[in-house]
């Protein structure tokens, strides 16, 4: 783990443990940490703290304190996850209520961010403990079979938005996909659910972007490789998502 990760971590988990005295189960992290695929720089720190109690008013507002203590010691690298209890793991947001979610710099006391079939099974296969319980002992488990409808759901719905929206070129969503981050953000996306489709895993951008191009035609390694981030020789071809 990166120097400034662990400091960041150590900072965080010792002011919890401050706060809620014994009440603190286990803190994870998910996401690209967990997946081995972790930029410094441009990576969120995924985590899901899980706690004994919910979070009250008052220590909300510890909480939040905490995040901008942690931000302002190491203001480049971004938290975002939730707190939950532990009959909350595993479970989808329709059958839970809201919990307190720290995104984008705020804590939201009522969220579903980041609660989802992903998250659940990053954290039971491949988190990463700071505290607690190894995150493979954690009394839950996902079906593999309901994650992958659930993506084909989200295939079959938000990825067909967004396909739509950018093959419009004479607008906003067009010109966009133009853009490198618009690049990595469809190519590798569906990568992600291509991977998980074939191989009832979870894998980072990075490496499902690989798989895809272990795989893919040779008239679409150019997109995936740019989509990767890999530097190639310029040629007189414009590449364009659709």
């Amino acid at each position: 783990m990166d120097n400034d990760l662990r400091e960041v971590m150590e900072h965080y988990v010792s002011g919890l443990l401050e706060i809620f005295q014994g009440l603190v189960d286990g803190v994870y992290l998910t996401g690209s940490i967990a997946l081995g695929a972790y930029h410094k720089g441009k990576s969120d720190i995924d985590f899901t703290t899980v706690l004994s109690i919910k979070l009250q008013d008052n220590e909300m507002k510890d909480v939040l304190s905490l995040h901008k203590r942690v931000e302002s010691l190491y203001p480049k690298l971004v938290m975002e996850g939730h707190y939950v209890t532990a009959d909350v793991l595993g479970k989808l947001p329709s059958e839970i209520e809201p919990v307190p979610v720290y995104y984008e710099g705020t804590l939201n006391p009522m969220s579903y961010e980041g609660i989802n079939l992903v998250t659940w099974f990053t954290l039971k296969k491949y988190g990463v403990t700071l505290y607690g319980m190894p995150s493979s002992h954690l009394d839950f488990d996902v079906d593999i079979n309901l994650l992958k409808k659930k993506m084909h759901e989200n295939l079959n719905t938000y990825w067909v938005n967004w396909n739509n929206r950018i093959r419009m070129l004479f607008s906003l969503n067009g010109l966009s996909a133009l853009f490198s981050e618009s690049i990595e953000w469809g190519v590798l996306g569906i990568s992600r659910l291509y991977y998980t489709f074939m191989e009832n895993d979870i894998a980072s951008k990075d490496k499902a972007g690989e798989y895809a191009l272990s795989c893919t035609l040779p008239m679409y390694t150019r997109i995936i490789k740019e989509a990767l981030g890999y530097v190639e020789e310029p040629d007189n071809e414009i590449t364009i998502l659709c």
